[in-house]
């Protein structure tokens, strides 16, 4: 962070009352140099920055929020730009370890192979609450690969995707369609190597040996 931005943030936090605890920002997403407006992509509303030891970060394998454990969050007009300064042979590979790791967590929520961690309700903004009551009730409960269509098309027609240019069509199909659809791909594959086992230290097993991931 620069240091001028880091002292200007430090004075707003400093005129916060005490019982402010936390501050959301608005993500901006910059995808081929392009600000990403459209498709429900902004504002992204999220917790970035707290008081030392007032929140702390769920204990999940993807889509983890940080979670207030005191008083109360503002949100700044301001926000912070989420640039993709890589390639798309990055952002792609970036994406399949996202859609594993996604995969895994519903899995072990669904299967209670352990713990499902916590969920955001009343400690984080109401987007992302209502995004993960989303993917709780609707996501993987749909028929594969209904779910991933019926996405891009609410996201690239609904909520105006198609609005975002050339750049939009890669970023929309690539994040909104192609990396749901690789996580619903991944769910059959875990699945099959899952089958017919009931114990939960052995299933853990097999799904870190099927996804990479240590799963202790």
């Amino acid at each position: 962070m620069e240091p001028d931005l880091a002292a200007e943030i430090e004075a707003k936090l400093g005129a916060l009352p005490p019982a402010v605890t936390a501050v959301n920002l608005k993500r901006k997403t910059i995808f081929m140099d392009r600000w990403i407006r459209h498709g429900g992509r902004y504002p992204l509303t999220l917790l970035r920055i707290w008081r030392s030891g007032k929140a702390h970060v769920e204990d999940r394998w993807m889509d983890e929020h940080m979670l207030l454990d005191e008083g109360r969050a503002v949100t700044f007009e301001g926000g912070f730009a989420d640039h993709n300064l890589h390639d798309l042979g990055r952002f792609t590979a970036k994406h399949n370890g996202y859609a594993t790791r996604e995969a895994v967590q519903l899995l072990l929520e669904r299967h209670v192979l352990r713990g499902a961690g916590e969920r955001p309700l009343a400690s984080v903004t109401p987007q992302a609450a209502l995004k993960r009551m989303a993917k709780n009730n609707l996501y993987g409960r749909t028929p594969f690969p209904l779910d991933a269509l019926a996405y891009f098309l609410y996201r690239y027609v609904l909520r105006g995707g198609f609005l975002d240019g050339r750049e939009g069509v890669i970023y929309h199909v690539l994040q909104g369609f192609w990396y749901r659809f690789l996580v619903g791909a991944k769910l059959i594959e875990f699945r099959r190597g899952l089958h017919g086992v009931r114990d939960p230290e052995a299933a853990r097993a097999i799904l870190a040996r099927l996804s990479g991931l240590h799963l202790e």
